[in-house]
């Protein structure tokens, strides 16, 4: 019985090699092709992570937002804990949404 599953299984192997195209061919630029993918993972991880103050007082204007909808997260001091989004790219585009 084992001797027959392994005989249809090489069978069913063989042929969707022949039917699909054969095996799977990797490019030459594979490494180049990962490189520049987890570069621009990178940049996008980057861009979700908030601005973070680490000052005794949080002014939100010293911060220049990245995109709209950049967040900034008050670390000390009189800023501790509170939260600004941007509604623009400005340093006066942002918007206090936890006080």
């Amino acid at each position: 019985m084992k001797n027959i599953l392994i005989s249809v299984s090489a069978f069913f192997i063989l042929h969707s090699a022949f039917v699909f195209g054969g095996p799977i061919e990797i490019p030459a630029d594979a490494g180049t092709r990962l490189t520049a993918l987890e570069g621009a993972t990178n940049a996008i991880l980057a861009k979700l992570v908030a601005q973070a103050d680490t000052n005794v007082t949080t002014t939100a204007t010293l911060y220049t937002p990245r995109f709209k909808g950049d967040t900034l997260v008050g670390g000390a001091g009189t800023g501790t804990n509170a939260v600004w989004i941007s509604k623009g790219t400005t340093t006066n585009d942002w918007v206090a949404i936890k006080p």
